[in-house]
């Protein structure tokens, strides 16, 4: 008799390592764990999706307009061509995230952990990125007109031909990033630091075209 009460203790103890799985039918609101689902198309307009797991979660073509995403998990979650218009993300972990084609308009990003994350032709208009960590995002022909990035760390990223009229990058750290074809129409750079940053190409914020091979300064 002893043997089958070891081994339902032995099978309670693995049992209580293994972590809980992803319920992908679990209703949206906070701390819900998506982690691996398939959300396509998921309308998730104003939803409350604070501390979620969202991590390697598809959300291609969502809809999360005005949803709160603060503090939510969304390492490797693939968001290309999701509405996230008036969403609020502060504090998110978007490491490695997809936002390709995505619409941001408005979004509150600030404080965000974004690492080598996707904005490519990305609409970013109006939103705040404050302290953002973008540390090798790729941002190529993404707009980011009037956007908000004070000391937001954009090293080694990648700006080619993205919109930035207007944008305020007080502070912004900008070293090694590219950005090749930019416009900086009426941006305000005071105090970035744009140690060899690339520069051809691009528009200055006074509107002169920098000479290729400009390097740090608009030459």
């Amino acid at each position: 008799m002893k043997f089958p009460i070891l081994f339902s203790i032995l099978m309670l103890s693995v049992a209580a390592t293994i972590p809980a799985m992803a319920a992908c039918n679990d209703p949206p609101g906070p701390i819900v764990d998506w982690s691996s689902c398939n959300m396509t198309g998921a309308n998730l307009t104003g939803r409350d999706l604070t501390n979620a797991t969202l991590f390697n979660t598809n959300l291609t073509g969502a809809n999360l307009t005005g949803a709160t995403l603060n503090f939510a998990t969304l390492i490797n979650a693939n968001l290309s061509g999701a509405t996230l218009t008036n969403a609020n993300l502060y504090g998110a972990d978007m490491l490695n995230v997809n936002l390709t084609s995505a619409s941001l308009y408005g979004a509150n990003l600030s404080t965000a952990r974004m690492p080598y994350a996707t904005l490519r032709y990305a609409t970013l208009t109006n939103a705040d990125l404050t302290d953002v960590n973008l540390y090798g995002a790729d941002m190529s022909n993404a707009i980011m007109t009037r956007a908000t990035l004070l000391s937001t760390n954009l090293s080694e990223s990648i700006l080619r031909n993205a919109n930035l009229t207007g944008a305020n990058m007080d502070g912004a750290i900008l070293r090694d990033a590219d950005m090749s074809g930019a416009n900086l129409t009426g941006a305000y750079l005071g105090y970035a630091d744009l140690y060899d940053a690339t520069l051809s190409g691009a528009t200055w914020t006074d509107g002169r075209i920098c000479l290729d091979g400009s390097i740090r300064n608009c030459n």
